[in-house]
Order: structure tokens, then sequence, then C-alpha cells
């Protein structure tokens, strides 16, 4: 099996649409059809059920999802392994506020230490923005919350409420003080979603576009607000069901490439992404197993 067909094929399960896929590949959609149909051809099978303006995978296409997967990272590794070590290039990577101090600095760390030699530029944005960059390919790759349409998730961040441990605003009698991000922020969403939902009453008293202004309302007492656990400092306290507080969802941070063809710098890359990632799942697992209080 072609390698390229592989990739092709995952993409087009990826982004639900050969259109789509052709972007993410490279190459034109009538490319990308050509190369499903002859992927088709030397397997001897459908991948695809195809209508007027949809498809749907087979049963023949849903098995193949996880080999070519595994061939394709075992394609990659080979790359990696016996390409010059002594990478140069430029990289452009894109994250939310959020994801600068838990994780990007920690990737970041982990890449130099192999690849002194490579510049990496870094842009901090709203997701939304950055989704729009890295598929016009203004960016090489972007971590994104809850964007899943052409991206992979990496990591699942478990979501709490955060109050002032010197003002406890959490306590106020009344409708709950909220700080929250813009319009359409999966986490303001979740946070008056789940306070609806349990009928609690709440009033928006402060928006900000960055977690650093709304810690900065929760800090003074002015509000509660919603963040991830890798980014809560010392002095604010968890609250949860004990309080009054609903629970809140995982929020699923995606990893976007641009449409672009890889070079062994984007594998090696992208490759230190996910081990730092994974490297942050182990330790969040063993801090909230223990107990203990997240810190990264």
């Amino acid at each position: 099996m072609n390698i390229d067909q592989l990739k092709t094929f995952l993409a087009v399960v990826e982004t639900h649409s050969f259109t789509k896929a052709a972007k993410t590949v490279c190459l034109t959609q009538s490319a990308v059809s050509l190369q499903i149909k002859r992927l088709e051809q030397e397997l001897g099978v459908s991948l695809f059920t195809r209508f007027s303006k949809t498809f749907k995978l087979t049963n023949a296409g849903k098995a193949l999802i996880q080999y070519a997967g595994q061939i394709i990272r075992i394609h990659d590794e080979a790359v990696l392994s016996v390409s010059n070590r002594e990478m140069r290039g430029h990289i452009r990577i894109g994250a939310p506020e959020d994801y600068i101090s838990p994780f990007l600095t920690r990737i970041l760390s982990r890449f130099s230490k192999d690849h002194p030699r490579v510049k990496v530029d870094v842009i901090s944005n709203l997701s939304i923005n950055l989704k729009k960059a890295v598929d016009q390919a203004d960016l090489d790759f972007a971590l994104c919350t809850e964007m899943r349409e052409g991206g992979s998730v990496v990591f699942r961040e478990p979501m709490a409420w955060i109050s002032s441990a010197k003002y406890r605003q959490h306590e106020t009698t009344g409708p709950v003080p909220l700080a929250v991000s813009y319009e359409g922020c999966p986490y303001r969403r979740w946070a008056t979603g789940s306070l609806e939902s349990v009928g609690r009453e709440f009033r928006i008293n402060y928006n900000s576009p960055t977690s650093t202004g709304i810690m900065a309302a929760v800090r003074v007492g002015f509000s509660v607000a919603v963040l991830g656990v890798t980014n809560i400092p010392n002095d604010f306290i968890l609250i949860g069901k004990t309080e009054g507080y609903p629970q809140l969802p995982m929020a699923h941070i995606t990893l976007h490439r641009a449409p672009m063809p890889s070079s062994p710098l984007l594998l090696a890359f992208e490759k230190n992404i996910r081990e730092t990632f994974n490297q942050v799942r182990t330790e969040l697992r063993h801090q909230l197993e223990s107990g203990s209080r997240v810190q990264f």
C-alpha cells in the first residue's frame, strides 16, 4: 500500500470530506478521489459507500483505519530515525494563552534540547483564529480547544470551578458572579450551561478574552470562573458539588497541522508535541489519584 494513499484515506476520514482532505494533503479533489480509487483497487474492496452528497465508511474502511494509522506512524518514525538529527529550519505554532505555561513551554523546552538550531515562533490567540491561520498555512501547527474537525485530540483536560482563597466569592448569596470569556467560548458555555442545568442563578459580571483577565477578576474576589486544572494558580481554591457547583466536562485539546507536505522537521516537532502531552497525561493521572493539588 502506498503511504501517500493511506495518508489521503485518513485525511478523508478525519475531515469527513474529499474537498477538505484535498487541502490537508495538498492535492486537488480529483487527485484525492484517484488515490482512494487506486487504494480500493489494490485492496479489492470499497472503502466508502458513496451517496449523492455524502459518504460513509464500509466495514473494510473501518477496519483499515487502525492499520493505516499504525503504518503511517512506523513510516514517520523510520523517516526520523534515518534523517539528519542536526535539523535546521523554522516552525510556527499557535496556542491559546491558557496553554502557554502548562503545555507549550514544556513542548519547546524538550524540542530545543534536541534541535537547538530550529527557530520556533509562538502565536497566542483564540482557538477560532488559530484554526483559520493553520488552515491557511499561516501557522504550521495550532493547539485548539474543542475544534476537532481536521485535527486530532492530544489531551483531555478536566475543568474546574475556581474561587479566591482569600475572598471566597463562591460563598456569596444570590446569583453566582461569573467571569467568562468571549461569546462562543467552550469554557463560557460549560459554566453557564452547567449552572442552568441545576437551576442555579448566575450573572456575568466580568468578560475577558484571556485567562489572565479572568484570573484577575477571581483573585480580587469579584467573580468565580471555570478553568482547566493545569492552569490554576496556588492562591485559588477548587470548588465543586460540596459548594453547590455542578460537574464540568472534559476539554478536548486538538492538534491541527497546516495543509502542506510532511518533512522530517515537522514530523519531529509533531512527535515531540504528542510525547509531551503523553507525559503530562501520566503526571496528571498520578496527581489526581494521589489527591494532591495539580501543579504544572
